[in-house]
């Protein structure tokens, strides 16, 4: 698992600017589509913003904020709350000063912003490594998406990624590791139950 967790890494890092950019977009545009004929319900929708500083090249779904079909959406963002346990919570920012810092350098939510109920959520959009066609996912290792997954109700699990990190077999996982109902990336959308959709 570590070694493909690296060889997954070192495709990211070749990726220029451009590249994630173009991804990106083409992957918001997927999301858009699957969210819009899948979901009637879309009041919040976890979020998170590419770990850019790290240079471990994410592919960005924050143009989603700016598609009209989700004007009354309100969009949360993960920040840490106890690092050493990766355990992590979703808040909602209003406002550019409602942004900090995070533990890992990557902007997060203020921490005295209210947290959002998980049961409050109709779907997250997470990030990872390597997913799998039946909705496997393989994260950074720590672990904070997996826990705070178990308490999310009945929220669709989206993975995003680019679409080399979509592997066409299943992809081992550990028992504590959380399922996506869908993995969807700038070429493709995987339903967990279904397989890949071309």
């Amino acid at each position: 698992m570590n070694e493909l967790r690296r060889y997954i890494a070192e495709l990211r890092k070749n990726l220029s600017v451009e590249d994630i950019a173009v991804c990106s977009a083409r992957g918001v545009m997927n999301l858009a589509t699957w969210l819009t004929k899948n979901s009637s319900k879309l009041a919040v929708i976890g979020m998170y913003r590419p770990l850019g500083t790290t240079g471990i090249g994410e592919i960005d779904p924050t143009g989603l904020m700016k598609d009209p079909a989700f004007a009354k959406t309100h969009f949360a963002f993960p920040r840490v709350i106890d690092r050493f346990n990766c355990e992590m919570d979703f808040a909602i920012p209003m406002t550019p000063n409602d942004w900090v810092k995070g533990v890992f350098g990557n902007p997060e939510p203020r921490t005295d912003l209210p947290p959002v109920d998980p049961f409050d959520f109709d779907a997250i959009i997470i990030p990872g490594v390597v997913f799998g066609v039946s909705g496997e996912r393989i994260g950074m290792g720590a672990g904070f998406y997996d826990r705070f997954l178990t308490q999310s109700g009945g929220a669709s699990r989206i993975g995003f990624g680019f679409d080399f990190q979509l592997l066409n077999e299943p992809v081992p996982q550990e028992e504590w590791d959380a399922r996506m109902d869908v993995v969807i990336t700038d070429l493709r959308t995987a339903v967990a139950s279904a397989g890949v959709k071309l």
